[in-house]
């Protein structure tokens, strides 16, 4: 959501040369895990420097990673990692070990047999945890290379780095994923076609994790041969999970990319399978998210400067966009607050935060937490699943079942009416009035959300009228919206004949 990726494996695959092939897997794992790690958060980082510096093209020498498909190391490698690991009589249960691999970030994925059972046994790369940590310590090497102080603007690189150090410790310990493993097997318990595989204690050490195999369909199938209404089901029973966990436990998976789900029909099942990556969040956080989806939900003004202070949010610099935060807040929310089912590859969330913020969104995403920017990436790895299946879901009941009994936080829900017409959205609807003489010819009101796609809303001739008089209809409706939307006339054109005017009210 909000950017490029800053790629810290960019910068550091200058400083370190591959040794021997081994060495070369795990560099290169590590690169790519890096950088799915950093994902949207990173947007901001990569642009930050950027902006230091000035000039995109010094950091252009950069721009290069190795991307391939990593082949993982070879099966008597993975013999030998299990036989160092395992117990021997443990090792010797282990029969019919595939030589085909399965990735799976930081090792790989062998389908088995144990006592006539699948299993799927997961495997740790050598070394990997060693080339994370020093990887990692490179994020010192960044203000030597940027020649410029990473904290100005305020902006602390370092918080990502602790992050990231404390996500890698949870992900290069298995005893830590089937922790989780155990714990969202309770979480997941109450509901209906969702689960995780069973965890195999017997073969559990840091290094190697079994479970039980879990035959099924990826997300790429499941798009391309399923009917919709399978495609719906499995939809609606993923993210009512995902939203479950949120809000009554406080976690999310924080690796949601396409080939962690499996999935099951007749009937329909969806399996997480890969949780060595589970973020812990404060009820702080997930509290203050229910109120204001609550109160947005009821058409209740919220004080959206506490609640993005309440999501860790820097207070000081987000008093310089202060009046269209409440604009930021529905529309980041907008797929929950609507009142019919809706497709996410239809949510232009990007377009529509570009259009509110312009080059101000800098002050919105140095403000921001780390926490928020990863629930953020957590969130949208669900989007692409998602998207890929291609189903409106009326997400609205879903989430308002997963909060309805939150007690409000009272820093957002408390909003006196003096402050209403200074935080929260002045105007509720888009109004367009054509007129040609005194005859009204049309008047149409819309949605306030129609602003962010007005030029579908206006006819062909009115937009060839409007290039040849160069004005700029995207400039203008950012314009208006910079003091928080309130009522006011935001265009108007007239050639003689016929005249346009649209208003906010």
């Amino acid at each position: 959501m909000f950017g490029e990726s800053l790629k810290v494996a960019k910068f550091i695959k200058q400083y370190k040369k591959y040794r021997d092939a081994k060495d070369e897997i795990s560099k290169q794992k590590t690169l790519q895990y890096i950088q799915n790690l950093l994902g949207h958060e990173g947007g901001l980082l990569i642009k930050f420097l950027q902006y230091q510096r000035g000039q995109k093209d010094e950091l252009d020498q950069f721009e290069h990673i190795n991307t391939k498909i990593m082949t993982g190391i070879h099966i008597d490698e993975i013999r030998q990692v299990l036989k160092s690991e395992l117990k021997e009589e443990r090792y010797e249960m282990i029969k019919d070990i595939s030589t085909e691999a399965f990735p799976a970030s930081i090792g790989q994925v062998h389908k088995a047999n144990i006592e006539n059972q699948s299993v799927a046994i997961k495997v740790q790369y050598p070394s990997i945890e060693k080339v994370f940590k020093e990887q990692l310590r490179l994020f010192d090497l960044l203000p030597k290379f940027t020649g410029a102080p990473l904290k100005k603007l305020g902006i602390d690189i370092y918080l990502y780095q602790k992050k990231l150090e404390e996500m890698v410790d949870r992900e290069c310990n298995y005893l830590i994923e089937a922790k989780n493993l155990e714990q969202w097997s309770f979480f997941l318990a109450p509901l209906e076609g969702v689960s995780v595989p069973e965890l195999k204690k017997d073969f559990l050490t840091k290094k190697v994790l079994v479970m039980n195999f879990i035959e099924g369909d990826g997300v790429s199938a499941v798009a391309k041969n399923w009917s919709p209404d399978d495609k719906k089901k499995v939809a609606f029973q993923l993210l009512d999970a995902y939203f479950k966990v949120f809000f009554e436990n406080q976690q999310l998976q924080g690796d949601t990319n396409l080939g962690n789900f499996i999935f099951e029909k007749n009937p329909t099942k969806v399996w997480f399978i890969d949780l060595g990556q589970v973020i812990h969040f404060s009820s702080k956080f997930t509290d203050s998210i229910a109120t204001a989806l609550k109160r947005k939900m009821a058409k209740k003004p919220i004080n959206a400067l506490s609640f993005f202070e309440n999501l860790g949010f820097d207070r000081e610099k987000l008093l310089a966009i202060e009046a269209r935060l409440d604009l930021i807040v529905d529309i980041l929310f907008e797929p929950f607050l609507l009142d019919f089912s809706f497709n996410l590859n239809d949510w232009k969330y990007k377009e529509n935060l570009e259009l509110v913020l312009g080059e101000d969104k800098w002050f919105f995403r140095s403000a921001g937490s780390v926490d928020f920017f990863i629930f953020m990436k957590s969130f949208m790895g669900i989007k692409t699943v998602l998207e890929q299946l291609n189903v409106s879901l009326f997400f609205k009941p879903i989430v308002e079942k997963r909060i309805a009994n939150f007690t409000e936080v009272e820093s957002i829900s408390q909003v006196e009416q003096k402050e209403i017409q200074h935080r929260v959205r002045p105007a509720q609807k888009l109004r367009i009035l054509v007129t040609e003489g005194d005859i009204e010819k049309v008047k149409v009101t819309l949605p306030f959300e129609a602003i962010y796609e007005l030029e579908d809303f206006i006819n062909d001739d009115i937009k060839q009228k409007i290039r040849e008089k160069n004005i700029k209809l995207k400039q203008i409706i950012h314009d208006s919206l910079k003091d928080g939307a309130k009522t006011k006339e935001i265009f108007s054109l007239d050639d003689g004949q016929k005249r346009i005017l649209i208003s906010m009210v």
